[in-house]
């Protein structure tokens, strides 16, 4: 930077930069360092952004990641997303640029918003432009829920826009690019699930599309889609069935692991393609549960044929989201883990079976729970909810309340 502005103010950035930076995350970081380049830049937008584009360097090839090579630029892209938006056309230059070397996905969504026209027709170009940097722009940046970035609501209700752009990409030769497209295509699943089972797992002209299609049904596959599921290769859902379900330890502590163990069974006449995936309600913070989907196996099962599936699952705290947990030091307690749902997932329809923690099984039926502790009876009148009749209103019994309070 002092060679390309030798005005700059290096010994002052590193101090302010040094300040402000330790007690701050990474896009916090990212956008001090940012903000330090503006107030040493020529206050012209346009020339402080020749400036930088002299510094970038050589174009990224393929499997070059930019967080590899090329994540100290990352202060020169937020630099055009925050202080470009009153220079489009020579904004949009630069992110092209700068997604060559580094990824513009972040910066191009202001403009999307601001400047939205100008910004798609440009998006339109770059997915035919010769580098697959530049392709893989015209998808990642439009993503409606880019992770790390706020979503973009409009193409939330209509992905139209985004469709239209991903079909000039749908056969693209890069992986680089196809993930993308894929990443994309799942983004829109969320919302509207028809747009891509139809448009583009139905339609796979090419390997390229057929790989496109597998990777952008993931979200559907994890939700249970049965459309999702048949176009996945999955069959027999109705003729599988999971026995002897078994998890252990019943207790254990935050960084152990859970060992689940079942049988998977076909009962058909034909040999069947089956995927099992398992979901564990994870305890946030606020104490609310948060399901995921992991992915267990897919096994061919062929005429009666059974198969015994086990892994282990650690249990994490991971920023205040955990696995199944009481919360009192860190201990599993049987009551956090007595039900771990695994879902068979198949061409056809999806089961629910459930199994207990302390090594039992038992096949498709609830476990019942076990019976409370007796409580003392001082408790039982420190606990007891006070019985209030439906009829009374509410100022009549606040009315109530504070004559007995003046009687006593």
């Amino acid at each position: 930077m002092a060679q390309a502005h030798p005005p700059f103010d290096l010994d002052g950035y590193v101090a302010e930069v040094g300040e402000l930076v330790p007690p701050l995350e990474l896009k916090d970081r990212v956008r001090v360092l940012s903000d330090g380049l503006r107030t040493r830049l020529p206050e012209d937008c346009p020339q402080a952004l020749a400036i930088l584009l002299s510094i970038l360097g050589d174009e990224l090839g393929e499997g070059e990641g930019m967080f590899n090579t090329s994540w100290y630029l990352m202060p020169v892209a937020r630099f055009v997303e925050d202080h470009g938006l009153g220079h489009p056309e020579e904004s949009l230059d630069a992110i092209e640029q700068i997604t060559r070397r580094h990824s513009g996905e972040y910066s191009i969504r202001p403009y999307l918003d601001r400047h939205h026209d100008a910004t798609m027709d440009r998006v339109r170009s770059w997915a035919c432009s010769p580098s697959l940097n530049v392709r893989r722009l015209a998808s990642e940046g439009i993503r409606p829920r880019l992770p790390w970035a706020w979503t973009l609501h409009r193409f939330v209700e209509d992905p139209a826009p985004v469709l239209e752009v991903l079909q000039v990409l749908r056969s693209d030769p890069s992986p680089y690019v196809r993930k993308s497209v894929a990443n994309n295509l799942n983004d829109i699943a969320r919302d509207h699930p028809d747009a891509v089972l139809e448009r583009w797992a139905v339609e796979s002209p090419t390997p390229e599309t057929a790989w496109i299609s597998r990777h952008a049904l993931r979200v559907l596959v994890k939700n249970g889609d049965q459309r999702a599921l048949a176009l996945s290769g999955v069959t027999g859902g109705e003729h599988v069935r999971a026995d002897r379900l078994v998890l252990s330890p019943a207790t254990i502590r935050l960084g152990e692991s859970v060992t689940r163990r079942a049988e998977i069974r076909n009962t058909h006449r034909r040999a069947h393609t089956v995927a099992v995936d398992y979901v564990v309600p994870h305890v946030r913070g606020n104490g609310r549960t948060l399901p995921e989907v992991f992915k267990l196996a897919a096994v061919e099962l062929g005429l009666g044929e059974s198969r015994v599936l086990e892994k282990r699952h650690p249990v994490v705290d991971r920023e205040g989201v955990a696995g199944p947990r009481t919360g009192h030091g860190g201990l599993l307690a049987r009551r956090a883990i007595v039900m771990w749902t695994w879902w068979i997932r198949c061409g056809t329809r999806h089961r629910a079976v459930r199994g207990t923690g302390d090594g039992g099984a038992t096949g498709r039926h609830r476990p019942a729970r076990p019976a409370p502790a007796p409580r003392s009876a001082a408790r039982r009148r420190r606990r007891a909810p006070a019985r209030r009749s439906r009829r009374t209103p509410r100022w009549r019994r606040r009315w109530r309340a504070r004559s007995c309070c003046r009687r006593r």
